[in-house]
């Protein structure tokens, strides 16, 4: 309700009965002190205090705020500890050079910024990808099918693609020259990249540039959740109640003093990003 209904008889008598002059008084004011007196109204009144002093101290209400709070301040030292991670700090330097790139920055300089941006950090393990040279992969039986630590393609069914595929694998398998050109190739067909020679240092190098993109592949990952959240969220931010109240409550300068203060933002940038 705002200050002009109070001289609004009809819509008066629904909230509250003044018995005495000052409705007159008020009525008689000019638009712009109204609304003057509004927000001075407004910023004066804690809308949380009787809701909090009417509710028991076990209530869920507190158990709700209390949670809230910690979910708060743990959604604040996630953020702080997010950026301060060293490989964001190392990526966004790298970035950064590669941003400002000029005439006067060696070739060199660039290609190790880019290695370190693909290869990343070496921690260890390696993949055992078939080299696309014949003659310089050490391990002929397991290339041409006769290791035992093979899979036998034979008998694997891929339960994640149709039977005219698993028809195709077996059948690529089965026949020697078909699985010599197969092998060579399904890294490739696969997304890894192939590398020679086959060696233990060669192995672990390429292991790290092949977690690279299964790491960058996350991101893809968080693209296609974001896209199917996307809408509940905006739908969320613009018409939920509970927002709408955020909204209204935010209009009250004392209470954004009260349970806001040392915040580096402002009433109205909240209000407007809202």
């Amino acid at each position: 309700i705002s200050m002009e209904d109070l001289c609004n008889l009809t819509k008066l008598s629904e909230l509250v009965a003044i018995k005495n002059g000052s409705r007159a008084l008020i009525c008689s004011m000019p638009k712009e002190q109204l609304a003057s007196l509004e927000r001075a109204f407004q910023n004066n009144m804690d809308f949380i205090k009787p809701l909090m002093e009417g509710i028991p101290f076990n209530s869920t209400l507190k158990d709700i705020k209390g949670t809230l709070e910690m979910l708060t301040q743990s959604l604040g030292n996630f953020l702080k500890e997010f950026v301060s991670m060293r490989s964001w700090s190392d990526m966004r330097q790298e970035m950064m050079f590669l941003t400002n790139v000029n005439s006067t920055s060696s070739s060199a300089d660039i290609y190790q910024s880019v290695s370190r941006i693909v290869c990343g950090h070496p921690e260890g393990g390696g993949l055992q990808i078939k080299s696309l040279n014949w003659y310089e992969d050490h391990n002929y039986k397991a290339f041409f099918g006769s290791n035992s630590s093979e899979d036998d393609a034979v008998n694997f069914y891929d339960n994640y693609t149709t039977p005219f595929c698993n028809n195709l694998m077996k059948k690529l398998e089965s026949n020697p020259l078909s699985r010599i050109i197969w092998r060579a190739l399904k890294p490739l067909l696969v997304g890894k990249v192939l590398y020679s020679p086959d060696t233990p240092v060669t192995r672990t190098i390429m292991s790290e540039v092949n977690k690279t993109f299964q790491e960058l592949s996350v991101f893809h990952e968080l693209g296609g959740m974001w896209e199917e959240t996307r809408p509940k969220i905006k739908k969320f931010m613009e018409d939920s109640q509970e927002m709408d109240l955020i909204r209204v409550l935010l209009k009250s300068e004392q209470i954004w003093n009260q349970y806001m203060v040392g915040s580096r933002w402002s009433s109205e940038e909240v209000a407007q990003f809202l």
